[in-house]
Parts: structure tokens; sequence; C-alpha cells
């Protein structure tokens, strides 16, 4: 009777032992999507001063994370400074922009490489400072306004984790006060290198 009963016993115990490690085997693997960091060198063409034009120079900081399909998420943040040169005044901005991005990715395949050609809409705002602001109430050393950057740019992968930017071209606006239009049609220019950080969900 006790033989019996082990027979049992001992066939409940292998099923259960082989059921859990194929459960293991078949287990999907967790998703994975790449965050891409991104550190740029900027120069910026603007008219801050009303009737004249300056270069801003700076860097860059940069997320994108893709959400769906071809569209994505960004944030940048960019900080310039002109010195003033030719008798032009100081001048310094940081600037802070979320919205999305549509990337196409183009592969090589004699290069074994891969080209990531994105367009994208950011809007946010800018703080400007080291400069004097003309306002209603008298010039300010520092002033809070209304950014945003329009344009596109392409990354070439250099392997698996980077990749580097030739080229980020963007219209920039931005509605500082300027003692005349209190806004800036700007032109930026950027290149740098690009981190494709892998997470799971």
């Amino acid at each position: 009777m006790k033989r019996t009963i082990r027979i049992p016993l001992l066939l409940l115990l292998l099923n259960t032992a082989l059921g859990g490690a194929w459960a293991q085997k078949t287990a999907p693997a967790p998703k994975a999507t790449t965050l891409d960091l991104a550190a740029m060198y900027t120069t910026e063409r603007s008219n801050y001063s009303y009737g004249s034009n300056i270069w801003l120079q700076g860097g860059a900081a940069e997320a994108a994370l893709p959400v769906k399909w071809h569209l994505g998420a960004v944030a940048n943040l960019t900080g310039e400074h002109t010195g003033g040169k030719n008798g032009g005044s100081p001048f310094s901005e940081v600037a802070f922009t979320v919205g999305p991005r549509y990337t196409w990715a183009l592969v090589h395949a004699y290069l074994h490489t891969q080209t990531r050609l994105f367009g994208e809409a950011l809007f946010g705002g800018v703080h400007g400072f080291d400069a004097p602001f003309p306002t209603s109430a008298g010039p300010a050393s520092s002033f809070n306004a209304f950014a945003m950057q329009i344009g596109a740019g392409f990354d070439v992968d250099l392997g698996r984790h980077f990749a580097v930017r030739p080229l980020d071209l963007h219209y920039v606006q931005t509605h500082l006060p300027n003692g005349g239009t209190n806004r800036q049609n700007d032109l930026r220019l950027g290149f740098g290198v690009v981190y494709h950080l892998s997470i799971h969900e």
C-alpha cells in the first residue's frame, strides 16, 4: 500500500519540477527600448539686440525616448552666451523645451551601420540674463519668456551604444524684450555625440 502511494507522489513531484523549468524556459524576455542621451556644441545667430545680430556659443543636453512606431518624446536643455564684442552688450540664455520627434532609420548594408534622420518641434521657455532687458517698468537684468525650436538632424551609429551627430539644425524663436519686436528669430547649428542607453520595460 505504501509503495502504491509513493509512486503517484513521486510522479507529482517530478511533473511539478519539470513544469516549473518549462515555464522558466519559455517566459517572454522583457521588452527593451533605447533612451538616447546627446551632448552637443551649439552656435546660434540671434537678433537679441534690435537692429543687429549676434552669435551665441554654448552647448546642449538632450534626452529622447521612443514612444510608438516612429514617434518619440524629446527634452532639450540649451545654454549659450556672447561676450558682447564689437560694441555689443553681453548676453546669456538658458532654454528648456520638450516635444515630439519623428525618426526615420536607414540601414547601410555594405557599411553595416545605421543612420537615423529626425524632425521635431519643441516648446518651452527661455531664461535670459547678463543683459539689460527693456520693459515697461524699466531695464531688467533677467527675463523669462516663451521659446520654441523646430528643426531636424541625423545620427550615424558608431557601434551598439554610441553615435555621432554631424548636424543638428533648428529655427529657434524666443520672446525676450529687445526694445523692438520683442521677438528673436534665430538659426541654431549644432553637432555632438549620442549614447544609446538600453532599458527594459
